[in-house]
């Protein structure tokens, strides 16, 4: 399931972190704030991905996809995963005692890159708080993109759903070389 794929700087998995910060800032970070990276190359997976440290706050994709299928009373919805979304798959929807039980399948669309963000990484980039809070953001941030989905799903016509749900991709995902492509 996970494999180790060693360790580097958190800035230099995902630079847009230190986005806020200046040059000299930016470079005293990439020193200290460092993640342990972690590969997952499985074609699919079933429930949760094992227990979950109580250090570890979550993983950061840095490369790859990942989907994640939620099934519940016969229905399936499904999520897209990537570079700068925080997963935590060792803590699954569905486990409460509910009436109504969910099953979670995570599908590796391409072998995915994760940095595990543990409590060393976040006293580490506790000195810079606005990469604290870039990383508190992309929760936020797909948590709004899951209301998005959830409206888009909503939608009576499938022509309807299909435009909004390739915009709403192509904002999140989408990128424009220089040759246009």
């Amino acid at each position: 399931m996970l494999t180790a794929a060693g360790s580097e700087a958190l800035l230099d998995a995902d630079p847009e972190l230190g986005a806020a910060l200046g040059p000299d800032e930016f470079a005293a970070a990439r020193q200290r704030v460092r993640v342990v990276l972690l590969r997952f190359d499985e074609s699919y997976v079933r429930g949760k991905w094992g227990a979950g440290s109580p250090h570890l706050a979550g993983l950061l994709i840095t490369e790859g996809a990942l989907m994640r299928e939620v099934r519940t009373a016969r229905r399936m919805t499904a999520e897209l995963i990537g570079p700068g979304d925080l997963i935590r798959p060792f803590e699954e929807d569905g486990e409460e005692d509910l009436p109504i039980r969910a099953e979670i399948i995570w599908r590796a669309i391409k072998p995915t890159t994760l940095a595990a963000i543990d409590g060393r990484t976040l006293q580490a980039a506790a000195q810079w708080p606005s990469i604290v809070s870039t990383l508190v953001a992309r929760t936020i941030r797909r948590s709004q993109r899951l209301a998005v989905n959830l409206s888009i799903s909503h939608m009576v016509r499938i022509a309807d759903r299909l435009l909004l749900l390739f915009w709403h991709l192509a904002i999140h995902w989408g990128r424009v070389t220089r040759d246009a492509s």
